[in-house]
């Protein structure tokens, strides 16, 4: 699937369980669409295997909820309506 992004037009992309499967200049791609103060997010999934992947895992929960927290209240004074949605055609 081939898609064309507008540079600096998003204020945030994720990729979930995905990026392994794009040739890396995608993530170029990515970077270059997003405004200057956006965010690009890559999550990857992955089994736990020991006790400190556990432990990890157990840890990021209240910790990227609490960052979440954080950046929703920091960028709530900004104006939502730039912010752009990809609707596919």
């Amino acid at each position: 699937m081939h898609m064309a992004l507008s540079p600096q037009t998003y204020d945030y992309i994720s990729c979930l369980a995905s990026i392994q499967h794009v040739p890396i200049e995608t993530v170029q791609k990515l970077r270059e669409s997003l405004t200057p103060n956006g965010v690009l997010v890559v999550l990857g999934c992955y089994r736990e295997a020991t006790l400190w992947d556990h432990a990890v895992s157990v840890r990021a929960v209240p910790l990227n909820a609490l960052w979440r927290t954080v950046v929703f209240f920091r960028e709530k004074p900004r104006a939502r309506s730039s912010l752009q949605v990809f609707r596919p055609p």
